[in-house]
């Protein structure tokens, strides 16, 4: 029968108790001598990992930072144009021009 072949190609039991525990034995030593590698590498892949999502959550905060500030620019230049608020060239003060428009209306007004 196959069953009574299959018993008796069968090897003792202690034999592969003890060819288990040395392999176990050797994993484990292998395991305890190489750890400190292994941390170095399972540490450089976070690194990166982390590394990556910076540089993409960076680009993206920067990006909306840029767009933002260049809104916010835009919407400003004409009144600092106007009022001179900061170093644009050619500098226009608001306060000057609205006084010589008023003078110049005011002597417009007088010759009617």
């Amino acid at each position: 029968m196959v069953f009574a072949e299959e018993r008796a190609n069968r090897k003792p039991m202690t034999t592969k108790s003890t060819q288990k525990s040395s392999s176990t034995l050797l994993i484990l030593l292998l395991v305890i001598i190489t750890f400190p590698i292994w941390i170095g590498f399972f540490a450089a892949a976070a690194g990166i990992v982390g590394g990556v999502f910076g540089t993409v959550f960076g680009a993206i905060f920067g990006t909306i930072g840029a767009l933002f500030g260049a809104i916010v620019g835009l919407i400003t230049w004409p009144i600092k144009m106007i009022f001179g608020h900061g170093n644009w060239f050619p500098h226009i003060n608001g306060y000057t021009v609205a006084v010589i428009v008023i003078v110049i209306y005011l002597i417009s007004k007088s010759k009617k």
